[in-house]
């Protein structure tokens, strides 16, 4: 998979991806927000932050493995 395929198809799982998780993914790996400004952001702890972080990254690549696999 060329760099721009490969692009393509993590900005489709994160448009699949549910909220609050995306936003979560999104403030964190493109604005380089830490916990604490995302909890701040969001009303919540930095704990929360963290744990949704997570989560989400697992959901995301759960995305992913699907995509890979409707593909074959």
């Amino acid at each position: 998979m060329d760099p721009e395929q490969r692009d393509l198809r993590v900005f489709s799982c994160l448009h699949d991806l549910e909220e609050p998780y995306r936003e979560i993914i999104y403030l964190r790996v493109f604005c380089s927000m830490s916990y604490r400004e995302i909890g701040e952001i969001l009303g919540k702890t930095e704990t929360w932050s963290r744990v949704m972080f997570y989560r989400g990254k697992e959901k995301l690549r759960e995305l992913w493995m699907k995509k890979e696999r409707d593909l074959q």
